[in-house]
């Protein structure tokens, strides 16, 4: 549903309670279960507005989803903790475009998955410059 919706395009968002730590701010990004798109929120319900995010400005929980969403059991979750632990935000996982440099790095990952890891950050690269 999402991905027929232009970037830009307004949608109803429902009423939400920002943090206390919010309160004065009259918008609040929330990052999605895809960490290239934001939900910009306007508290209480108002409309908000899906913009697209490259991988660049990924926060470190964004690519440990990233990573994580990748696979299904438990070798997925233990790589996107090891991402985590090691503080890897988009800037930096955009160094992992190649495999060569993502088993340098991160010993524990199997060959393959370090392939198809690999992949997944330059198609996700290129899919949101």
């Amino acid at each position: 549903e999402l991905a027929k919706m232009s970037p830009d395009a307004p949608i109803k968002l429902p009423d939400v309670t920002p943090p206390s730590s919010y309160k004065g701010v009259k918008e609040v990004e929330f990052a999605t279960e895809n960490p290239g798109v934001t939900v910009v929120n306007y508290p209480q319900g108002s409309e908000g507005v899906l913009k697209k995010v490259g991988v660049s400005d990924w926060s470190i929980d964004d690519v440990h989803s990233f990573i994580k969403n990748l696979g299904e059991g438990a070798s997925w979750s233990k790589y996107a903790d090891m991402f985590k632990e090691a503080e890897i935000n988009g800037k930096m996982l955009m160094e992992y475009q190649d495999k060569e440099e993502l088993l340098e790095d991160f010993k524990d990952i199997s060959a393959i998955h370090a392939r198809f890891i690999s992949k997944k950050i330059a198609k996700a690269c290129i899919s949101t410059e």
